[in-house]
């Protein structure tokens, strides 16, 4: 199974995700927490399931910030 990966950190680091998470809108705050999620070492897969999603969504949440996002 291909792993997604992040490349692009825009300046940013896991922990100033957690943090905007906390202030960001639900739907923002949940985009965020996938980004996180697969930043921090889970897959794809395990980050949906955490979020109640489909791998779909989040790969979609991946590329909205990550342009070219790595699949492997």
């Amino acid at each position: 199974m291909r792993r997604c990966q992040i490349t692009n950190s825009w300046e940013w680091t896991p922990e100033a995700l957690l943090q905007r998470e906390r202030l960001a809108s639900p739907r923002l705050a949940e985009r965020l927490r996938a980004v996180r999620l697969v930043w921090q070492g889970y897959s794809g897969v395990a980050a949906a399931a955490i979020l109640g999603r489909s791998p779909d969504v989040v790969r979609r949440y991946l590329h909205a910030w990550n342009p070219g996002v790595l699949m492997r």
